[in-house]
């Protein structure tokens, strides 16, 4: 509603798509709540389409978080919770080569595509996931980082 009154709709849904196929194998850090998702998503959603919409950024820059994107992907991905800790290594495997095939994906959109709506999203969502999966995150919002090492550990399975 409120990126309908921005006029933003676009921009928002190409940041929700671009951000979904990051999230949907490189995992990240949730929100405790239903309000703290509601509290956080909407202004995240609702100005990263305003950024979207009205930054410029050069090619360069957004190749340069590309490369700090993918780093982090290799490190942290995927970033499980602790309510849902991912435990079969074989899964975390997967779900890491997956997240970097996006990424090499992304990689080529940003070179070969012309559309700065479509580069401005896919920046802007890997800057958001980025955020979600570094460990400092986990640590300033007090969750626990890397929660399979925790479970094996409390069920004995280490």
């Amino acid at each position: 509603i409120i990126t309908f009154f921005t006029k933003s709709i676009i921009e928002c849904l190409l940041f929700i798509i671009f951000y979904t196929f990051l999230r949907i194998f490189s995992y990240g850090l949730h929100a405790s709540s239903s309000l703290a998702c509601w509290l956080t998503t909407i202004p995240i959603y609702v100005g990263g389409s305003l950024l979207i919409k009205y930054i410029t950024l050069p090619k360069y820059a957004i190749l340069a978080i590309w490369i700090i994107y993918i780093i982090f992907v290799i490190m942290w991905a995927p970033a499980d919770t602790k309510k849902r800790p991912l435990i079969r290594e074989k899964r975390r495997r997967i779900l890491k080569t997956e997240s970097i095939i996006i990424c090499l994906i992304y990689l080529l959109l940003i070179i070969f595509i012309n559309s700065r709506l479509i580069i401005n999203a896919i920046f802007f969502s890997m800057i958001l996931e980025g955020i979600c999966i570094c460990p400092l995150t986990y640590k300033i919002t007090k969750n626990p980082f890397n929660n399979y090492n925790n479970y094996l550990k409390e069920h004995g399975l280490n």
